[in-house]
C-alpha cells in the first residue's frame, strides 16, 4: 500500500486538480494532464500485464513514444517563437520517423533504450528552452506551467545518465541496478509528479479565487 501511495499519489493528485480545473486549462496544460493520466494507467496496466507475461516492456515502448509527443507538443504550444516551433516540429517528426525505422528492424517487445534516451533528451531541452526563454513568465504563481517544466528538466536530465549506463550496470551487478533504479528513477519520478500536482493545485486555486471574486 505504501508503495502505491508513494508512487501514484502525486499522479492522482495532479489528475484530480487537473480534472476539476479542466474548463480553464489551456492546451499545454491539457496535454500535460493527458500524459499524466496515460502514465498512471500504463503503469497499472503494466503491473497487471506482467502477471501473465514474461515482460511488460512493450507497454513502455509504446508509452514512451506517446509521452515524448505529448510533452514536446505542450512546449510547442507554450512558446510564441515561430522559429523554435518550426525547429521543434521538424525535430518531433524526425523523432517519430526514426521510431518507425527502429521498430521496423528491432523487436518492440524489448525496451529500446535508444528511443528512450532520445525522447528524454528532446523533452528535457524543450523544457529547458521554455524556462530560460525571455518571454516566459518567471513567477510560478502567475505561471504554474513553469513548475511543470522545472520538474521535467530535473527528472529527464537526472535519469538520462542512468539509462545510458543501465545495460553496463546490469552486466556488472544486477542487484546494484535494481537499487539504483529505485533511488534514481523512482525518486525523481515522485519529485516530477509532485511538481506537476503543485502546478495543477495552483491552477485550481487561481480558478477558485477568480470564481469567488
Amino acid at each position: 500500500m505504501k508503495f502505491y501511495l508513494l508512487n501514484f499519489g502525486p499522479q492522482l493528485l495532479a489528475i484530480l486538480f487537473g480534472l476539476i480545473s479542466i474548463r480553464r486549462l489551456t492546451l499545454p496544460y491539457c496535454l500535460i494532464l493527458a500524459q499524466i493520466s496515460i502514465s498512471f494507467f500504463s503503469d497499472i496496466f503494466a503491473i497487471k500485464y506482467s502477471n501473465y507475461h514474461s515482460s511488460n516492456e512493450i507497454i513502455y515502448n509504446i508509452y514512451l513514444i506517446i509521452e515524448t509527443a505529448l510533452l514536446s507538443s505542450a512546449i510547442f504550444y507554450s512558446i510564441t517563437s515561430n522559429t523554435f516551433r518550426k525547429i521543434l516540429g521538424i525535430t518531433l517528426v524526425a523523432y517519430l520517423c526514426f521510431v518507425l525505422i527502429v521498430f521496423s528492424r528491432a523487436s518492440i517487445l524489448q525496451l529500446n533504450y535508444l528511443i528512450l534516451i532520445l525522447g528524454f533528451v528532446l523533452v528535457a531541452f524543450c523544457n529547458l528552452y521554455y524556462i530560460i526563454h525571455p518571454t516566459t513568465e518567471k513567477s510560478i504563481l502567475s505561471n504554474p506551467f513553469l513548475i511543470i517544466s522545472i520538474g521535467h528538466v530535473i527528472y529527464f536530465l537526472g535519469v538520462t545518465p542512468y539509462f545510458v549506463s543501465r545495460d553496463m550496470i546490469i552486466g556488472d551487478d544486477p542487484v546494484m541496478e535494481i537499487t539504483l533504479f529505485s533511488y534514481i528513477n523512482e525518486s525523481l519520478m515522485v519529485l516530477r509528479y509532485t511538481f506537476c500536482a503543485a502546478a495543477f493545485m495552483l491552477v485550481f486555486r487561481k480558478n477558485y479565487n477568480l470564481q469567488l471574486s
